[in-house]
């Protein structure tokens, strides 16, 4: 192995990457960095830290296959350096803290940064809020959105120095009120050092001289600083090697259709569901260094079991969108279990009818329920795909019996009249069953399915929300908590309108106001006039005891238990 290592500017690295002279490979993970992190390394940059090495990977062969970038276009350019093998979670960041792809990739484009001349800088060290990203904040989109002079965006930076934008710059500052000069010079001097984050010089690596094996050891290795590699990435790595490779790009086409993407399916599930195919279990450090190329359970081949994975997957990809409602991320409980669920469909094969997808529902209910997939994922998904290899009792019967005697059984009124999160197992639930009484909304009446499946994309439930029946400002004026109104049994599931326009109203006031059409439609979830004097303000606790226990009567009659 040879390695050859310089120094260079980071714009000069991040150009490159941009451009496509530095590739990712196939075996690279993916992206991972939330907002926090990007406004940390730009910290760091403005602070002049060191942000660390860079390592690329040149082999012998000039063309190979690639991974698609998290956002924009993987191409290959004129004078090819090298593929990333240490460094894409920070060259991606900056990509998107520069705006240098906006408008490609929509949530690419909300990463992009602005330099906050505003902000106070507490002079320690410590992470501040120097920068700030569009995207998940409100207060950031608004003062985007008004034009507010003092967040500069990076876009505007990448290239360096730029005396045009500088006095600009000033000269807005200059007008705005209780900006004393000493506030806008040192405002002015924050502008400087963010012209120049990009001329640090970091130390770059080059591989040369190895092939595919010795390049994903060295990859395994590189990545335990910063976001340490699971053991999943390291073992899927190793599909980059030889004919795997057209399995490992398969998989990748696959988490990139639009249903895996926006139910949250992606790669490491896709991993572990091709892992539990081939060798018969969930675990990935009892795989053979061999496993790629051994034939795994009933002899077949890696591709072969990729094939039958994709199209179990698939399938329950369906069921728990089609069947269950459960359309976005934040709507599915446990992607692990639609892991299970697909080992179950393959294994009954054609034998899943009306029935059997009743026993499915109230499968995945009860493990939502039960946080059945919150502990140890792999003993708990080998827990079922043994039962499942040792019984001949059809699979959805399996999975219902092999939960344990704490996960089976109905559901009792104490596991909705709780404090829950908002999208929570019981809310997720509890929107499953609407969907599948065909519920719609009070004021609007589309369906309760429709509002889930549309709005943007950054949203939990897009047009959908929770409203509170209670709202937190009752419950405060009761001498209780605020928070004490975050109970499943005080949800209901309406539209983003519908929840504005009842906004903080009683809920006696807030069923007076509906029309007798709008009210048969919030009768499926608020129980209309069985609540009565119930909805009175005074009343909460007692509210939610009793609609807990109507609650658990209706989801237990519909899941069949």
């Amino acid at each position: 192995m040879e390695l050859q290592t310089t120094t260079r500017k980071l714009r000069d690295m991040v150009s490159a990457f941009h451009r496509g002279r530095i590739l990712l490979p196939q075996f690279q993970r993916d992206y991972v960095w939330k907002p926090n992190k990007i406004r940390n390394l730009l910290d760091s940059l403005l602070r002049e830290f060191p942000i660390g090495a860079f390592y690329l990977w040149l082999p012998t062969e000039p063309q190979r296959d690639v991974k698609p970038k998290a956002y924009g276009e993987q191409r290959l350019a004129e004078h090819f350096e090298g593929y990333l093998i240490d460094g894409q979670q920070r060259l991606t960041s900056l990509e998107a803290a520069y705006g240098l792809y906006a408008g490609e990739d929509k949530q690419g484009g909300e990463l992009r940064c602005y330099l906050d001349l505003a902000a106070t800088d507490d002079g320690h060290g410590r992470a501040t809020k120097l920068f700030v990203t569009y995207a998940g904040s409100r207060r950031v989109k608004r003062r985007v959105d008004e034009g507010d002079v003092t967040l500069v965006p990076l876009d505007q930076l990448f290239d360096g120095r730029n005396s045009d934008l500088r006095d600009q710059t000033k000269d807005a500052l200059s007008v705005l009120p209780n900006w004393p000069p000493a506030r806008r010079d040192a405002a002015l001097t924050r502008l400087d050092r963010a012209f120049d984050m990009l001329d640090q010089m970091v130390p770059c690596a080059t591989v040369m001289n190895v092939d595919d094996a010795e390049a994903v050891e060295v990859f395994a290795r590189l990545n335990k600083g910063g976001t340490p590699l699971r053991q999943g990435d390291v073992r899927a790595a190793e599909l980059a090697r030889g004919k795997a490779v057209e399995v490992l790009k398969a998989m990748r086409r696959f988490v990139a259709e639009e249903r895996p993407r926006r139910v949250g399916f992606g790669f490491s599930f896709a991993f572990r569901g091709l892992v539990v195919f081939h060798r018969g279990a969930a675990q990935f450090n009892s795989l053979r260094p061999d496993w790629v190329t051994t034939p795994g359970v009933h002899g077949k081949s890696l591709a072969i079991s990729w094939r039958d994975a994709e199209t179990a997957i698939a399938r329950a990809l369906e069921i728990v969108d089609v069947e269950m409602g459960w359309s976005r991320r934040a709507l599915l409980p446990s992607a692990n279990a639609v892991v299970v669920l697909a080992v179950a469909l393959h294994s009954a094969g054609k034998r899943n009818d009306a029935d059997a997808l009743q026993r499915y529902r109230q499968w995945l209910c009860l493990t939502a329920l039960r946080g059945v997939f919150q502990g140890s994922v792999e003993t708990t998904i080998n827990r079922f795909c043994r039962a499942l290899r040792e019984s001949k009792d059809h699979p959805s019967r399996v999975l219902l019996k092999a939960l344990k005697r704490a996960e089976a059984g109905r559901i009792e009124a104490d596991e909705i009249n709780t404090y829950s999160q908002l999208w929570g197992p019981q809310t997720q639930v509890l929107h499953a069953w609407l969907v599948g009484q065909g519920a719609e909304d009070w004021i609007s009446g589309e369906p309760i399915d429709v509002l889930a499946r549309g709005g943007k994309a950054s949203l939990p439930a897009g047009d959908l929300t929770v409203h509170h029946l209670f709202p937190r400002k009752v419950v405060a004026d009761m001498g209780e908590e605020p928070r004490e109104a975050n109970s499943p049994a005080n949800y209901a599931l309406v539209s983003r309108s519908t929840n504005s326009e009842l906004g903080a109203k009683p809920p006696d006031e807030a069923y007076r106001s509906l029309s007798l059409e709008q009210r048969q439609r919030a009768d499926v979830q608020l129980f209309g006039e069985a609540a009565g004097d119930r909805l009175q303000g005074s009343r909460y606790q007692e509210f939610c005891a009793w609609r807990a226990k109507r609650l658990v009567e209706a989801l237990n009659h519909w899941l069949g238990l």
